[in-house]
């Protein structure tokens, strides 16, 4: 049997004076006007199956401050008896997308979204789903190597053959996009799970500032998830991030035949000092 030990941090960066991101981590989340996280920590009892997801808001300020909230609070009220699966994910992404286009037309918004990534993993079977709209994304750390999850949804292909490199590919999938005649269509993925293995889920704020091999080097030590989590964030910085910075990791651990691990109903999450 395997149980999972998880962290989870957002920062608004050095950059940018609001932090749009936002996530979905056993019941916690950022209110709606939020700026950098606490720490949060988990560890998760051999056989229990969860759920958690990263969100980047888009279209501004408040709105995207909002649109990631919408997206984290409609993730975190799903309710956690419910199979995980990659049709659970589905099922997530159509009511989270629901709700922040609800919000975007009650605002009278012209756009209004938030990317998202989601992983849920079946602890029984050891098995972990991921699903995604936008580029926030989604990795699987073996301790050699790193194995993209997640699909980007942007218009980088057309950039490259139309020869334009003076922007930032831009989204091409996210929550808030339906019209009626629009709707998204998540990408989605599974695999198996084993000892040593580590997801990533994080926001571009991380990505376009630190080199996968710079990833791999951090989630391959032996330390504690997070700090981790806290390096990753710091490296992003250093890097020269321009965008707000959000990172949720979840590692596998083997556990011992008589060792009696916490349920993931008797944990909370505390503050790393």
């Amino acid at each position: 049997m395997m149980c999972y030990s998880l962290a989870c941090l957002s920062d608004t960066g050095v950059v940018r004076e609001h932090n749009e991101d936002n996530f979905a981590f056993f019941g916690n989340f950022m209110p709606a006007e939020h700026q950098t996280s606490e720490t949060y920590r988990m560890d998760v009892a051999a056989g229990d199956s969860f759920m958690v997801g990263v969100f980047d808001g888009m279209g501004g300020e408040v709105s995207g401050e909002v649109a990631s909230y919408i997206a984290a609070k409609t993730c975190n009220d799903y309710p956690r008896q419910k199979a995980c699966s990659s049709q659970t994910l589905l099922e997530v992404m159509a009511e989270m997308e629901k709700a922040v286009c609800q919000e975007k037309d009650l605002r009278r918004v012209g756009t209004m979204g938030a990317t998202a990534t989601l992983l849920a993993v079946d602890g029984v079977h050891a098995r972990a789903y991921v699903a995604n709209v936008g580029d926030s994304i989604a990795l699987l750390c073996d301790g050699t190597s790193l194995q993209k999850l997640s699909r980007e949804h942007t218009d980088a292909q057309t950039l490259i053959i139309l020869g334009i490199t003076d922007r930032k590919p831009g989204l091409t999938q996210y929550l808030g996009m339906s019209d009626g005649q629009i709707t998204i269509n998540p990408h989605t993925t599974e695999c198996g799970l084993a000892p040593g293995n580590v997801v990533l889920l994080a926001s571009d704020g991380l990505t376009d500032a630190v080199h996968d091999s710079e990833i791999l080097a951090v989630l391959s030590q032996d330390f504690d998830i997070s700090l981790k989590a806290e390096r990753l964030r710091d490296l992003a910085i250093e890097g020269g991030s321009k965008d707000n910075i959000t990172v949720l990791l979840c590692e596998v651990r083997e556990t011992e035949p008589d060792s009696a691990e916490t349920s993931v109903q008797d944990v909370t999450p505390s503050r790393i000092e």
